[in-house]
């Protein structure tokens, strides 16, 4: 038997003690997408810390193993009534500026150099792994948030900003999680045909004769057209025939709940024990986290 335990800050200063004393629920919410992450803390009484736009500093774990850190947040509301005041805070504070929309054209730059241009003017540091070629790409009337969320997509990435550091990187290189599904308290989930495109259309480049030409991969309407331009035939053809796969194959999405564990969204996700779901690999897409009574982590999936 292990006690679950945690350790929090307030500005750097350690207030655990006296949160333990009065604690009623501890919940954080961990998303793979741009949403912002969250805490919900509960304690029994009027309490004064923290206040709004502190921030605070989460680890959980166990007494016998050790703790981990889940998050750095900073406190939005503090609502209350006569008997407990609830902490609700935000992973990220969104800068207007990310919001606002812009027209920009990217020439001959890679994935990376484009992700970098937008992090820097938004003043954020980056992590970004991604050096594909983009010979031209347009955001139009378009925010730095949408622009970079669809830019994501269409290369199959994980788009975060988390501590003020924007994160883009592949979900294939993101870490993998194994379970036993005689593990969790209980577990659900749905396959199901996904509305789809018959063809996809993708552009590119020819450098020699001057001029834009596309490739399809499929046959039939309807049609995906990828706004993007590609270097040559032959990346315009692997690209179209990805999404293609993508675009045909089912959809799964499934839950899961199990006993305290550092899961993590953005994770991969492989499960035993039920020949529904073995041999899939699937994408964690939110993950929660609930200390009261006990510890548990609810997990949420698709594939």
């Amino acid at each position: 038997m292990v006690t679950p335990t945690f350790l929090l800050t307030v500005n750097g200063k350690d207030v655990t003690s006296s949160i333990k004393e009065n604690l009623i629920k501890l919940e954080v919410t961990d998303y793979a997408n741009l949403k912002s992450d969250e805490m919900v803390l509960e304690v029994l009484g009027a309490f004064s810390i923290p206040k709004e736009d502190d921030r605070i500093e989460l680890w959980i774990g166990y007494k016998e193993t050790g703790v981990w850190f889940v998050g750095s947040y900073i406190v939005q509301a503090l609502p209350f009534n006569q008997t407990s005041t609830t902490v609700r805070a935000t992973a990220t504070d969104f800068s207007k500026k990310l919001k606002e929309k812009n027209t920009k054209v990217y020439k001959e730059k890679s994935v990376k150099e484009i992700v970098e241009e937008i992090s820097g003017r938004n003043q954020l540091s980056i992590k970004c792994d991604i050096e594909e070629p983009i010979v031209y790409i347009l955001q139009k009337d378009e925010s730095d948030l949408h622009f970079l969320t669809r830019l994501a997509k269409e290369y199959g990435a994980i788009f975060k900003i988390k501590k003020d550091i924007m994160v883009f990187y592949k979900k294939e290189e993101t870490r993998k999680i194994f379970l036993a599904l005689s593990e969790c308290s209980s577990y659900s989930g749905e396959w199901k045909k996904r509305e789809q495109y018959s063809s996809v259309e993708c552009k590119w480049h020819d450098s020699i004769e001057n001029k834009a030409k596309s490739v399809i991969a499929g046959s039939g309407e309807p049609v995906l057209t990828i706004e993007e331009y590609f270097a040559d035939e032959a990346a315009a053809q692997v690209r179209a025939e990805k999404e293609l796969a993508e675009q045909q194959r089912k959809e799964f999405k499934g839950s899961l709940s199990i006993y305290g564990q550092d899961i993590v969204a953005g994770a991969k996700l492989l499960l035993y024990g039920d020949s529904r779901m073995e041999g899939k690999e699937f994408f964690v897409t939110k993950v929660t986290h609930s200390l009261g009574s006990g510890y548990v982590v609810g997990v949420e999936f698709e594939g």
